[in-house]
């Protein structure tokens, strides 16, 4: 946003890890933030009072009003391309250490851009490696998403991302062709594993203990494979010796 001197506002949950609020602020972003263990209805929420705000400030319309804030999702295609990155260093890294290639990925499904990045690497470069999306127990929306059904049904709030009733399969930034497999965790599991991270003096969020709860479901299935992880938080960058 800086390079195209634009201004970030960035809608976030109040108890993220401090570091990663710490690392957008120091990025130049104004951070917004939404109530306290609400998650994706909280953001939906606090963006919608945002827009509401500016519109009765500035009043025209977004795109129009060059003064209005524009929303953004990472529903452009290209959102994937930094996630198809990580796995391949990731993958390059791992290989260096073990003489090996990952078996099995984990990625929370928010946008879709996530799991769908990593997916498209896996399938490009290793036809055994599996990808499982992580998702919540709590809502019925990739069900509906993944038949291609727009999800219109009683507001149940995806706790590890941001769908929500009214949105359309072609909506979500997710390649149903790569993801092999999803695994559920509900809210308790992915609280509960968060503990044990932040326990181990690793501050990360809520979708990483959401991760973490899936692959240790899966780790009790699976015997001598590489399992990665992906835990999208700063906080991870600033605590010495991780």
């Amino acid at each position: 946003a800086q390079k195209l001197d634009y201004k970030a506002i960035i809608v976030i949950p109040e108890d993220a890890p401090p570091e990663r609020i710490r690392a957008l602020i120091d990025g130049g972003a104004e951070v917004v933030p939404s109530p306290w263990r609400t998650y994706g209805r909280g953001n939906v929420y606090t963006i919608a009072r945002y827009i509401a705000k500016e519109a009765r400030e500035f009043g025209g319309r977004i795109g129009q009003n060059p003064l209005r804030a524009v929303p953004m999702v990472k529903t452009n295609k290209e959102a994937r391309r930094p996630y198809f990155e990580v796995a391949e260093n990731s993958t390059r890294k791992i290989q260096e250490i073990t003489g090996k290639i990952p078996d099995i990925w984990l990625a929370v499904v928010g946008s879709g851009a996530t799991a769908s990045g990593i997916g498209e690497y896996v399938h490009a470069t290793n036809p055994s490696g599996l990808v499982f999306a992580v998702t919540d127990t709590e809502n019925p929306a990739m069900e509906y998403l993944s038949r291609g059904q727009v999800y219109d049904k009683i507001f149940t709030p995806n706790i590890l991302g941001s769908i929500s009733p009214g949105l359309a399969a072609d909506h979500l930034n997710i390649n149903w062709n790569v993801i092999d497999y999803r695994i559920d965790v509900t809210l308790v599991e992915s609280l509960a594993n968060q503990q044990i991270l932040q326990d181990d003096w690793l501050m990360v969020g809520l979708t990483s203990g959401a991760e973490f709860a899936a692959a240790r479901k899966l780790a009790e299935a699976t015997h001598d494979q590489i399992m990665v992880i992906n835990f999208n938080d700063a906080a991870l960058l600033t605590r010495k010796g991780v």
